[in-house]
């Protein structure tokens, strides 16, 4: 298993890289990547949501839509997942506990 490396710079957030870092937080954090994309609101497996899209947006720069649309989710959903991630200093504790 090769963890996803930091870029240099940031890439164009294909949909390839956006998958390779989901299935990487997946996989980190031990949560499928089918129960990243459900409805379920168990605070882990939100927190793990919110590292995803944190995570995509920081190293690919892609859009707010793109990155929705692997986890089924809207792109104001992904903004106020990423704001949570600032504000959410449990969800930083979890983060750099990995990355």
């Amino acid at each position: 298993f090769i963890r996803w490396q930091m870029p240099q710079k940031k890439m164009n957030g294909t949909s390839s890289q956006l998958t390779c870092i989901l299935k990487d937080v997946s996989s980190s954090f031990d949560v499928k990547i089918e129960e990243l994309s459900s409805a379920k609101r168990t605070r882990y497996i939100s927190d793990v949501r919110t590292i995803y899209c944190y995570r995509a947006k920081l190293l690919t720069g892609a859009s707010t839509k793109k990155i929705g649309e692997l986890i089924n989710r809207s792109h104001s959903a992904i903004v106020i997942m990423i704001k949570k991630f600032h504000e959410v200093k449990e969800i930083q504790e979890l983060y750099n506990k990995v990355y």
